[in-house]
């Protein structure tokens, strides 16, 4: 009842276009929803594959958004991140996980890895989106969820202001393997992003040096810029 006469007093807009929206739990109506810029294929060699081949060793990979600067998706990532919304996360996690399921060409992973949060940032932001993100693709894919397997320990400002070196080599002392990966053959990391590709390429290496056979990676959205 309270809800209702919230909607009533202040109705609920549209993040993007700032239109009314018909539910309350939704923070963006279906048309941008449907005018978010995709980056998945539902066949062939996906955008985010290329970004990544002779980098890293992976199994697959996948990416449901395109991103790029001043993009409705960024803005739809900003508001995700800073605006502590788990609901709506997991079910755009789910969007996530319905994508892979319909590529049936690839192999199912054992488990669900996010990429971790600074436990600071992880209180600022009052959740990590990534983890959120994880269990909306595990719940579709019907596969265990390891939100703590990795950990950052390294609390760093943005480093997107960092060249590619000055970056690795930041990137790469700020993650650790937390518990054992025993009986993980193929893991599948999961982040809200995909920009510069360094914190996947350190969570992958991990993961490779931990014993990992195989590793794949999703997103919800991938920078084109890497092009």
């Amino acid at each position: 009842m309270i809800q209702v006469v919230k909607d009533v007093l202040f109705p609920p807009t549209c993040i993007l276009c700032r239109g009314k929206l018909k539910q309350s739990h939704s923070i963006i109506c279906l048309t941008c929803e449907l005018n978010l810029p995709l980056s998945f294929r539902q066949h062939g060699v996906q955008p985010i594959e290329r970004a990544l081949w002779g980098r890293v060793r992976l199994e697959w990979a996948s990416a449901l958004y395109a991103f790029s600067k001043g993009s409705s998706t960024q803005e739809l990532l900003h508001f995700l991140k800073y605006n502590s919304q788990p609901e709506t996360v997991h079910a755009f996690g789910q969007k996530m996980g319905k994508a892979i399921a319909s590529r049936t060409e690839l192999k199912k992973p054992d488990v669900i890895v996010p990429v971790p949060l600074h436990r600071k940032k992880r209180k600022q932001r009052g959740y990590n989106q990534a983890e959120e993100l994880a269990d909306g693709v595990a719940a579709v894919l019907k596969c265990k969820h390891r939100p703590f397997l990795l950990s950052r320990e390294d609390h760093a400002a943005s480093l997107t202001q960092l060249g590619r070196t000055d970056r690795w080599q930041r990137i790469s002392r700020a993650y650790q393997l937390k518990e054992e990966v025993e009986g993980i053959d193929h893991a599948l990391l999961i982040d809200d992003v995909l920009t510069t590709g360094a914190t996947i390429e350190v969570c992958a290496n991990l993961l490779h040096e931990a014993g990992v056979s195989r590793v794949s990676v999703a997103t919800l959205a991938f920078a084109d810029k890497l092009l």
